[in-house]
């Protein structure tokens, strides 16, 4: 585990680096994510019971994990693990109190060490994803176009990684406008969604900046791209990459190949 988030949870943070670290959160989605997957991965460490089929946990990636420990391939590791476990304990006459608590920690450590490979591919996706986004600096400026006060506020809030405001300053410019959203805004709103995780939202703007007339709607598949690694939908990911190379004036061909190169070696 991290140190710097296992002192965070375990609340042995000072004041002022425990104000720090939050603020970092605040801006660091990325960081956020992971505080939220540790703190989930601990309350498994402390349920001695360690019942999956209760399960309150809500992330995701820990889904995938107990998701597996729950189909029947799963369900045979931790019983095989609990048997062979309880009868070497018994032979070896270990106190009930100690072979609970040893046998529930080798059914944690089946979760841990498939939970971790499942992670593992994933962060290498997510890595891939903030490699290829590049902060966003390809995004057109805001500042020159409409409504300059709303636009540069969105912009600047945006390179601030400031995202919640930012998309909540877009959403109230929205209501504002009888016509339909600048195609660059969609762009805007379409990341500002992915970045805040609120993925479905993101591909389905994107899908409808591809259905646009302008000359910004073709950049909608390189977005839909990441939008898929994100998402670990690498088939889909592919399939919007494949269709950037497919014509070498599309935006971000080269990119696109060299994505694509990477996930094929997936």
């Amino acid at each position: 585990m991290d140190t710097n988030i296992e002192r965070f949870l375990n609340n042995e943070m000072n004041k002022e680096e425990r104000a720090l670290f939050i603020k970092e959160m605040n801006t660091n989605e990325e960081l956020k994510e992971a505080v939220e997957i540790y703190k989930e991965m601990q309350v498994i460490y402390n349920d001695a019971d360690w019942n999956i089929e209760t399960s309150s946990l809500k992330h995701p990636k820990i889904d995938r994990s107990l998701a597996f420990l729950r189909s029947e391939k799963g369900k045979n590791i931790k019983n095989t693990i609990a048997e062979e476990a309880e009868i070497y304990f018994s032979q070896k006459h270990t106190p009930l109190r100690i072979r609970k608590f040893i046998l529930t920690a080798g059914s944690i450590a089946a979760i841990f060490i498939i939970g971790f490979f499942l992670l593992k591919t994933n962060e290498t996706n997510i890595d891939l994803y903030a490699e290829f986004k590049n902060d966003w600096k390809e995004l057109p400026s805001l500042t020159l176009r409409g409504n300059t006060n709303d636009f540069t506020s969105i912009e600047t809030l945006f390179r601030q990684k400031k995202y919640k405001k930012s998309l909540l300053l877009l959403e109230t410019h929205k209501q504002k406008t009888t016509s339909s959203l600048d195609p660059q805004l969609l762009l805007y709103e379409g990341i500002l969604n992915l970045e805040l995780n609120k993925k479905e939202e993101a591909v389905r703007i994107f899908k409808e900046l591809l259905l646009k007339d302008t000359l910004d709607a073709f950049k909608a598949h390189w977005y839909l791209a990441l939008s898929y690694l994100k998402t670990n939908n690498l088939t889909l990911a592919k399939q919007e990459l494949q269709i950037i190379i497919n014509d070498p004036k599309n935006f971000k061909d080269k990119e696109a190949k060299e994505l694509l190169a990477q996930l094929k070696r997936k």
